[in-house]
């Protein structure tokens, strides 16, 4: 039976005694060749869950090529994961957290190496034994705002300055307080850095 009028979109005015229609995930296919039926309602595509990492919020997500090609990463909340390609999920280690998003970067087969950025505090989870572990060296920057790898070195940009330090070569567990530059262009504080054509950039406020 053909109700005129019936099948539509969405008419949701101000004031909901003149109009209440909402159409969800439907959205409207004319078909002007079918009189009987002038309008339909097709569903829409939607996003299923491909699985799920507790407690959240997601601040990183990572995946790996080279020889670790194909494994994934993620920082949700305070935990530190590895996201399978079943789906299954492996806590490896537990970080600080505050509102500020986490950094995941790897110095490759040189090093087998991810350095996790999280809460001010700087990780590295070794990937080919295992081990988590939070970087102690005395002289590594903290708080630090964000971590990268460039040209066998890994990068940490400490929050709060224009100050960025380099690792030792293929090694986030040993930082030289000499190692560091400062962006002298400019006096504003850096929040992040970015890598493009083999150029260090930075971001300021």
């Amino acid at each position: 039976m053909n109700f005129e009028g019936f099948i539509g979109g969405s008419a949701t005015p101000l004031s909901k005694t003149i109009n209440t229609e909402r159409t969800v995930n439907l959205y409207t296919e004319q078909d002007p060749g079918t009189p009987k039926t002038p309008a339909s309602l097709i569903m829409r595509p939607a996003l299923v869950p491909w699985t799920y990492i507790a407690p959240g919020p997601v601040r990183a997500l990572f995946m790996a090529d080279g020889q670790q090609s194909g494994r994934m990463f993620g920082v949700s909340g305070g935990y530190f994961y590895e996201i399978a390609q079943s789906r299954n999920v492996t806590t490896l280690g537990q970080v600080e957290t505050d509102a500020n998003p986490a950094t995941i970067s790897t110095n490759g087969s040189g090093g087998n190496q991810l350095f996790i950025t999280s809460g001010g505090l700087g990780y590295i989870y070794n990937l080919s034994t295992g081990v988590f572990e939070q970087i102690l060296d005395a002289e590594f920057l903290t708080p630090t705002a964000m971590g990268m790898y460039f040209e066998t070195y890994f990068l940490n940009l400490q929050r709060g300055t224009n100050t960025f330090q380099l690792s030792a070569i293929l090694d986030g567990l040993s930082w030289n307080g000499l190692y560091t530059g400062q962006c002298s262009l400019t006096s504003d504080q850096k929040f992040a850095m970015a890598l493009t054509a083999r150029t260090l950039m930075f971001a300021g406020a």
